[in-house]
């Protein structure tokens, strides 16, 4: 099974770098809704959610 993850966050080359580091397979950047669009299988959410989190923890404080 796979899903789309939308994470609205400012694109940056840090951001960009994580996400690419961490071989998350990207459909693309959202420059309307400024959010990354990332297609997940399990395995990436098992495997990578310590990536996930920490991006999932930056769109939350940035919505403070």
């Amino acid at each position: 099974m796979v899903d789309v993850l939308e994470i609205r966050l400012p694109q940056t080359d840090e951001t960009e770098e994580l996400i690419n580091s961490s071989d998350l397979d990207v459909l693309d950047y959202d420059k309307r809704w400024g959010s990354y669009r990332l297609k997940l299988s399990e395995k990436d959410v098992s495997e990578k959610h310590e990536v996930l989190g920490s991006l999932l923890s930056q769109a939350y404080e940035l919505r403070k």
